[in-house]
């Protein structure tokens, strides 16, 4: 980060009534009249929003809230071209969403318990990730295609809590993390064997469960964070640990930034930016304490948590990398901009 850029704060994004557990950018978001976003939330729904950017109360408004679910939904990820969303839920389902009604298009049964996590490679291949301990890979027809458990020896064996592709690798790659302490390296054969999965190493280091994992956008790096506070930083040439960073308490969500070197961290405390290349926090993104940012609107009615613990649980970067969004346990978007 230079002397010349700074974070500022926007606004609020104000509709889900509980914790934030997911926001999805589109790749592509170059139509500044019609910018989305997709969030999903403990509330059992997922919003469409529409970015306004007025930096007043709310920096866009409320588009269309998706329900269906009967639980918690804990994950969504969106088509390229923002067209269509799949949804993660505790209710044990995926569903596929069309975003210009609204409507479930497709329900993904098959998992024994709460399906904690969802990817999307290539608007084809669907891939999940379950307290029943399995990875499944689907189509978009609703077909599951394959499933890896620890029958073999190779998969989790605790909640898998989170799945994410490798962008442009050849073959595809997925990543997954799980409460059993690891975070497992995938090659996904989508042409030859109908999504089937085969190990390709697993990443040991935590000393307790994995909460997350982010890929970097040259697909060289892969960071990881869970319960002991600490985010491993891993080379995907060798599988190898090449750093560790101590947070001091447990990490809920990691992003790199699209267009820098940066990962931003979640935890309980704020949202620090990491700068990779100076190894420094460049910047702590904390709104305990600031009611400009801590106040949130319930049933019409504004209420000032002082006493209430809140803290990021979900983020993403606008394709530009200038904007971060982030989720809280308050129901509320907060969103940053990166001012040059």
């Amino acid at each position: 980060m230079t002397e010349a850029e700074v974070f500022v704060f926007r606004g609020t994004l104000r509709g889900h009534t509980d914790t934030v557990t997911a926001i999805a950018t589109p790749e592509n978001n170059n139509n500044n009249s019609d910018k989305i976003i997709v969030s999903s939330s403990r509330d059992n729904s997922l919003i469409v929003w529409r970015l306004t950017k007025e930096y007043s109360n709310s920096y866009g408004v409320l588009h269309r809230r998706l329900t269906g679910h009967s639980h918690f939904v804990s994950d969504v990820a969106l088509s390229s071209d923002a067209d269509f969303a799949v949804s993660a839920s505790w209710d044990g389902e995926l569903r596929l969403w069309d975003l210009s009604t609204g409507a479930t298009k497709l329900r993904f049964i098959g998992h024994a318990k709460d399906v904690l996590s969802v990817a999307l490679l290539n608007d084809s291949v669907i891939i999940s990730g379950s307290r029943d301990h399995t990875i499944k890979a689907w189509n978009t027809c609703g077909t599951c295609m394959s499933t890896v458990d620890n029958g073999s020896g190779d998969g989790h064996t605790d909640w898998v809590s989170c799945v994410r592709f490798i962008p442009d690798a050849a073959p595809p790659r997925l990543v997954s993390a799980s409460w059993d302490g690891s975070v497992r390296v995938w090659d996904v054969d989508v042409d030859v064997d109908k999504g089937a999965l085969r190990k390709r190493f697993t990443l040991s280091g935590h000393e307790g469960y994995v909460n997350v994992v982010a890929v970097s956008p040259d697909a060289s790096l892969v960071a990881s964070g869970g319960k002991d506070g600490v985010v491993l930083l891993w080379d995907m040439a060798g599988g190898v640990k090449i750093y560790e960073f101590e947070v001091g308490s447990v990490v809920h969500g990691l992003w790199f930034s699209p267009n820098r070197y940066w990962m931003c961290i979640a935890t309980d405390e704020s949202v620090r930016v990491w700068d990779l290349e100076s190894n420094s926090i460049i910047k702590d993104l904390n709104v305990n304490g600031n009611n400009d940012h801590y106040n949130y609107v319930n049933g019409g009615t504004e209420i000032t948590a002082n006493n209430k613990d809140i803290y990021c649980t979900s983020m993403n970067w606008d394709a530009d990398g200038n904007t971060l969004f982030c989720g809280y346990t308050d129901g509320l978007i907060r969103i940053w901009e990166v001012i040059s």
